[in-house]
């Protein structure tokens, strides 16, 4: 009897995603607006059974690995800082992950969040979601400011069983924080006249900030932030650098910057400014992946870069999901959803 033979296409690598999942030790409450029920627990389940999938991909007959796993920010929610609970909940999920994750590369890359910002200084968050790992930086130097953004290599296993870096491939990480109001012990006087220019409602005190602003002019609040000229040039190079290469990029924050793709008080303050960048290096990004909209969404801009923001474990209702693993290939990647919150979809680029 012959056996029939099924020919799969092997992904060149993949990795797995979450958003938001802003952890806490706290009783379900709906959210500022009264239209989205909050499960702070439940969202650390939903984290462990992102971990349980991921195992199960990396324990696959194929000899599959995932190649990290990506965390686009908000880790835990802000409501921590207000019982000094922070350390407890982030150490919490991190040793969850350490713990529990069975992957042979356990590299794990995260973006920084508003939510980051309510509990962390800069410095705090450097060594705790592993960015001195990651970004080349002189600690050495008396003057040394953590940027808390970077470039990575993915990596697959190779016929020996190491991790290797892929060819053609690089991941960035951007802090869409760079400009807030929102860092502690840091001046934001000028984050504040920024926003006051452009929102005509008082910011600083807890009334409706989004009176009277319509549209995308609804980006200009607090829990949004911009990225500078600095970090600005620093893509502009890095993205040079993989065309040069003939790298392919995938581009990974917490804010979207893609009308469409989220709910427009989430988008970038200067969203319009790095998109003009991906846009003179569509042939290089293939994808701009963010989270801080909590319901999710994606969009296909004219330069056919999918924006995809993910769905957040802290408002996954009933048995529902919040995770995912993406599969990149030579021409597409696919996000697999897990019949949750976070869609199944495959991109063409």
């Amino acid at each position: 009897m012959l056996k029939k033979v099924v020919n799969v296409i092997k992904p060149i690598f993949t990795f797995g995603v979450i958003a938001d999942v802003q952890y806490g030790d706290f009783d379900d409450a709906y959210n500022f607006s009264q239209t989205s029920l909050r499960r702070y627990r439940n969202a650390f389940v939903v984290f462990q059974q992102g971990i349980e999938e991921w195992n199960k991909y990396n324990n696959n007959e194929h000899n599959k690995q995932l190649s990290f796993i990506a965390n686009f920010g908000d880790f835990i929610d802000g409501k921590c800082s207000s019982n000094e609970t922070q350390e407890e909940s982030i150490n919490k999920l991190l040793d969850e992950y350490n713990n529990n994750y069975n992957g042979k590369n356990k590299d794990l890359l995260s973006a920084i969040g508003n939510h980051e910002l309510y509990n962390f200084s800069r410095d705090e968050l450097y060594k705790k979601l592993n960015f001195d790992k990651f970004e080349t930086n002189d600690e050495n130097n008396d003057n040394f400011v953590p940027k808390l953004y970077y470039d990575y290599k993915p990596k697959i296993i190779n016929d020996e069983n190491e991790f290797i870096d892929v060819d053609g491939w690089r991941i960035i990480v951007l802090n869409t924080f760079e400009f807030s109001t929102l860092w502690k012990g840091e001046d934001d006087e000028e984050a504040f006249n920024y926003l006051d220019d452009n929102n005509p409602n008082d910011l600083k005190t807890c009334v409706d900030w989004l009176e009277g602003v319509e549209g995308v002019e609804k980006r200009f609040v607090p829990y949004n932030g911009g990225i500078k000229e600095e970090q600005q040039t620093w893509l502009k190079n890095t993205l040079e650098d993989c065309k040069n290469n003939n790298e392919k990029a995938f581009i990974f924050a917490h804010s979207p910057i893609c009308p469409g793709s989220c709910v427009d008080d989430c988008l970038l303050w200067n969203y319009d400014q790095i998109l003009d960048i991906l846009h003179d290096y569509s042939s290089t990004v293939v994808a701009y992946i963010a989270g801080h909209d909590h319901a999710g969404g994606y969009m296909i801009d004219e330069s056919n870069i999918a924006h995809i923001t993910l769905a957040s474990p802290l408002e996954c209702l009933n048995d529902k999901t919040a995770f995912g693993i993406i599969e990149v290939f030579d021409d597409s990647f696919r996000l697999n959803g897990f019949n949750g919150n976070v869609p199944t979809e495959t991109f063409q680029f």
